[in-house]
Protein backbone atom coordinates (compact mmCIF):
# COMPACT_ATOMS: atom_id res chain seq x y z
CA UNK A 1 0.00 0.00 0.00
CA UNK A 2 1.32 3.43 -0.91
CA UNK A 3 1.12 6.32 1.54
CA UNK A 4 2.28 9.90 1.18
CA UNK A 5 4.49 11.07 4.01
CA UNK A 6 5.68 14.68 4.01
CA UNK A 7 8.83 16.02 5.60
CA UNK A 8 9.73 19.68 6.04
CA UNK A 9 13.35 20.74 5.81
CA UNK A 10 15.59 23.73 5.20
CA UNK A 11 17.94 23.47 2.22
CA UNK A 12 19.74 25.61 -0.33
CA UNK A 13 17.94 24.09 -3.33
CA UNK A 14 15.07 21.70 -4.06
CA UNK A 15 17.59 19.05 -5.13
CA UNK A 16 19.38 19.42 -1.79
CA UNK A 17 16.07 19.17 0.07
CA UNK A 18 15.19 15.88 -1.63
CA UNK A 19 18.70 14.46 -1.28
CA UNK A 20 18.91 15.47 2.38
CA UNK A 21 15.61 13.73 3.13
CA UNK A 22 16.83 10.65 1.28
CA UNK A 23 19.90 10.64 3.53
CA UNK A 24 17.72 11.04 6.64
CA UNK A 25 15.64 7.96 5.81
CA UNK A 26 18.33 5.85 4.16
CA UNK A 27 17.93 3.05 6.74
CA UNK A 28 14.15 2.83 6.35
CA UNK A 29 12.76 -0.07 4.43
CA UNK A 30 13.48 -3.48 2.99
CA UNK A 31 12.37 -5.47 -0.08
CA UNK A 32 8.70 -5.17 0.91
CA UNK A 33 8.81 -1.75 2.53
CA UNK A 34 10.48 0.90 0.38
CA UNK A 35 10.20 4.57 -0.50
CA UNK A 36 10.66 7.04 -3.32
CA UNK A 37 11.45 10.72 -2.95
CA UNK A 38 8.92 12.30 -5.32
CA UNK A 39 9.78 15.97 -5.17
CA UNK A 40 9.12 19.06 -3.11
CA UNK A 41 7.46 22.45 -2.90
CA UNK A 42 9.28 25.47 -1.52
CA UNK A 43 7.89 28.03 0.88
CA UNK A 44 7.53 30.21 -2.27
CA UNK A 45 5.35 27.52 -3.91
CA UNK A 46 8.04 26.47 -6.39
CA UNK A 47 7.37 22.88 -7.49
CA UNK A 48 10.23 20.45 -8.11
CA UNK A 49 9.91 16.85 -9.32
CA UNK A 50 12.76 14.63 -8.16
CA UNK A 51 14.11 11.98 -10.55
CA UNK A 52 11.14 9.82 -11.68
CA UNK A 53 8.69 11.55 -9.33
CA UNK A 54 7.19 8.39 -7.83
CA UNK A 55 3.49 8.00 -7.20
CA UNK A 56 3.01 11.28 -5.37
CA UNK A 57 5.00 13.82 -7.36
CA UNK A 58 3.92 17.38 -6.59
CA UNK A 59 1.98 18.83 -9.49
CA UNK A 60 2.69 22.11 -11.20
CA UNK A 61 0.58 24.81 -9.58
CA UNK A 62 0.40 23.07 -6.20
CA UNK A 63 0.61 25.46 -3.28
CA UNK A 64 1.56 25.15 0.39
CA UNK A 65 -2.03 26.07 1.34
CA UNK A 66 -3.28 23.07 -0.66
CA UNK A 67 -0.86 20.78 1.16
CA UNK A 68 -2.09 22.15 4.48
CA UNK A 69 -5.68 21.36 3.45
CA UNK A 70 -4.64 17.83 2.45
CA UNK A 71 -3.05 17.29 5.88
CA UNK A 72 -6.19 18.59 7.58
CA UNK A 73 -8.21 16.04 5.59
CA UNK A 74 -5.93 13.24 6.84
CA UNK A 75 -6.42 14.36 10.41
CA UNK A 76 -10.16 14.81 9.88
CA UNK A 77 -10.80 11.20 8.92
CA UNK A 78 -10.47 8.14 11.15
CA UNK A 79 -10.13 4.81 9.38
CA UNK A 80 -12.05 2.72 11.91
CA UNK A 81 -15.50 2.79 13.46
CA UNK A 82 -14.81 3.33 17.15
CA UNK A 83 -18.40 3.95 18.23
CA UNK A 84 -19.13 0.38 19.33
CA UNK A 85 -16.00 0.23 21.48
CA UNK A 86 -16.76 3.65 22.96
CA UNK A 87 -20.33 2.61 23.80
CA UNK A 88 -19.04 -0.57 25.46
CA UNK A 89 -16.52 1.55 27.39
CA UNK A 90 -19.27 3.90 28.56
CA UNK A 91 -21.53 1.04 29.68
CA UNK A 92 -19.05 -1.43 31.17
CA UNK A 93 -15.34 -1.21 30.53
CA UNK A 94 -14.82 -4.79 31.76
CA UNK A 95 -16.43 -6.12 28.56
CA UNK A 96 -13.80 -4.54 26.32
CA UNK A 97 -11.44 -6.80 24.40
CA UNK A 98 -7.80 -5.92 23.77
CA UNK A 99 -8.86 -4.94 20.22
CA UNK A 100 -11.47 -2.55 21.69
CA UNK A 101 -8.83 -0.95 23.95
CA UNK A 102 -6.46 -0.58 20.99
CA UNK A 103 -9.21 1.05 18.93
CA UNK A 104 -10.10 3.47 21.73
CA UNK A 105 -6.42 4.38 22.15
CA UNK A 106 -6.04 5.03 18.41
CA UNK A 107 -9.24 7.08 18.41
CA UNK A 108 -8.05 9.17 21.36
CA UNK A 109 -4.67 9.74 19.66
CA UNK A 110 -6.54 10.80 16.54
CA UNK A 111 -8.73 13.26 18.46
CA UNK A 112 -5.66 14.69 20.21
CA UNK A 113 -4.01 15.39 16.85
CA UNK A 114 -7.16 17.11 15.57
CA UNK A 115 -6.75 19.87 18.15
CA UNK A 116 -3.61 21.15 16.44
CA UNK A 117 -5.19 21.11 13.00
CA UNK A 118 -8.63 22.58 13.64
CA UNK A 119 -7.52 26.04 14.65
CA UNK A 120 -4.96 28.71 13.90
CA UNK A 121 -2.22 26.73 15.69
CA UNK A 122 -1.56 24.64 12.58
CA UNK A 123 1.62 25.73 10.84
CA UNK A 124 3.09 23.33 8.29
CA UNK A 125 6.60 24.46 9.28
CA UNK A 126 6.07 23.67 12.99
CA UNK A 127 3.22 21.20 13.50
CA UNK A 128 3.69 17.46 13.05
CA UNK A 129 1.31 14.61 12.39
CA UNK A 130 2.40 10.99 12.79
CA UNK A 131 5.98 12.08 13.43
CA UNK A 132 8.42 9.57 11.85
CA UNK A 133 5.56 7.13 11.14
CA UNK A 134 6.88 6.90 7.61
CA UNK A 135 4.49 4.13 6.55
CA UNK A 136 1.48 6.37 7.26
CA UNK A 137 0.20 9.59 5.74
CA UNK A 138 1.88 12.15 7.93
CA UNK A 139 4.06 15.19 8.39
CA UNK A 140 7.50 15.07 10.01
CA UNK A 141 9.30 18.34 10.66
CA UNK A 142 13.09 18.56 10.33
CA UNK A 143 13.26 22.36 10.05
CA UNK A 144 15.03 22.85 13.41
CA UNK A 145 17.65 20.20 12.63
CA UNK A 146 18.64 21.43 9.17
CA UNK A 147 20.35 24.41 7.57
CA UNK A 148 19.58 26.16 4.35
CA UNK A 149 18.24 29.29 2.73
CA UNK A 150 14.70 28.08 2.10
CA UNK A 151 12.06 25.78 3.61
CA UNK A 152 10.68 22.85 1.61
CA UNK A 153 7.95 20.25 1.94
CA UNK A 154 9.33 17.00 0.53
CA UNK A 155 6.91 14.35 -0.80
CA UNK A 156 7.79 10.73 -0.06
CA UNK A 157 5.93 7.78 -1.61
CA UNK A 158 6.06 5.15 1.15
CA UNK A 159 5.26 1.58 0.16
CA UNK A 160 4.56 -0.88 2.93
Amino acid sequence: MHKLHLMTIKADSPEDACNDIENEIVDFGNDNNWRTICGCISEDNEVYTHEDGGGFAPEKGMRISGIENMIRSWVGSFGYDAREALVKFHIDDETLSSQDWWLIKKYCDHKEHQIDFNNEKFNIWETEYRYWELDNNGLTNLIQQTDGDKRYVVFIDMHS
